[in-house]
């Protein structure tokens, strides 16, 4: 069993990371938007990935475009270097519990799922209750972290939000969330811990095309796979390292069909492990054929690495 917080900056000013980690704290949500307006996230998810947490954005729903809300989260969980954690829709007040709530909760989550995350919903337990079997049906996998307070969840859970008054080192403030269960990560493969600090990131990659990469860049395009699976390629210099966390297939277009918004699927080693290339020996992972939109999340020690599709 793991502990987590979530916090908002308005409200928690974590000056020192380190602190929150030797604490025993391993993951922390951070929120990232309410509605449709964005939330300033501090630079928390680099911050606190270098100090080993792993680090997700969720998103104060409000009644309106689920989808636009969904979207605008997934951006910013990419753009914020908050993509360790499942992106999570924080559905409460103004919304109570019964069938507007539960809608607004299949489309917020099937939207998530569609961008190539595992989505996480988040309620207190009578909210939870109310949309949570709607949510199940249309959406697998979900991530379920409920809310209460002085007693266990009626809801099955994956992480329980057990206390809203909590004391963490390293965090300046009079309370904070405090959470326990399984890290909630978006796909399979935990993001290694590195002594170089690596740099996370997401990369695009064109067929027959190199394209040079720097850390931090937040990126993802089309590869034309021209009816036959291609191959992706990652290098860096000599003595470098490229350790690959995630490869999410954001969408893709079947052969033979043109455009549409088809569900992509994720992809991951088998064993749960990243994989690792070298540059004396690059590595590479068929892709299926048609246009695939791809986002790969990646450490390094060098400054750039190529990566390219043939």
């Amino acid at each position: 069993m793991a502990n987590g917080i979530d916090v908002y900056v308005a409200y928690q000013n974590v000056r020192d990371w380190g602190a929150v980690k030797r604490a025993g704290y391993d993951f922390c949500y951070v929120k990232a938007g309410d509605g449709t307006s964005t939330r300033a996230t501090n630079g928390y998810g680099p911050l606190g990935r270098s100090a080993g947490v792993a680090m997700g954005a969720y998103w104060y729903a409000q009644p309106g475009n689920a989808v636009q809300q969904a979207n605008m989260l997934c951006d910013r969980a990419l753009g914020e270097g908050l993509a360790d954690l499942a992106p999570a829709l924080d559905i409460e007040s103004p919304f109570v519990p019964g069938p507007a709530a539960a809608a607004f909760a299949v489309a917020f989550c099937r939207q998530v799922a569609a961008r190539g995350f595992r989505p996480a919903l988040y309620a207190n337990d009578s909210m939870m209750s109310a949309v949570l079997p709607a949510v199940r049906a249309a959406v697998p996998n979900v991530i379920v972290w409920v809310a209460r307070y002085g007693r266990n969840p009626v809801n099955g859970y994956d992480v329980w939000q057990w206390n809203d008054k909590g004391s963490v080192p390293g965090v300046s403030a009079s309370s904070v969330d405090l959470n326990q269960g399984l890290i909630p990560y978006n796909l399979a493969a935990p993001p290694p811990a590195h002594s170089a600090a690596p740099a996370t990131s997401t990369i695009e990659v064109l067929e027959d095309g190199i394209v040079n990469l720097k850390p931090g860049q937040n990126r993802h395009a089309p590869i034309p796979a021209a009816g036959r699976p291609p191959y992706l390629y990652i290098c860096g210099g000599y003595g470098d390292f490229v350790d690959v966390h995630q490869i999410d297939f954001i969408g893709q277009t079947p052969a033979g069909r043109d455009g549409g918004n088809y569900l992509g699927q994720g992809w991951n080693q088998g064993n749960g492990q990243p994989w690792r290339w070298q540059a004396d020996r690059p590595g590479y992972i068929p892709v299926p054929p048609g246009t695939v939109y791809v986002s790969l999340r990646y450490s390094t020690t060098s400054d750039s690495i190529e990566a390219f599709v043939s």
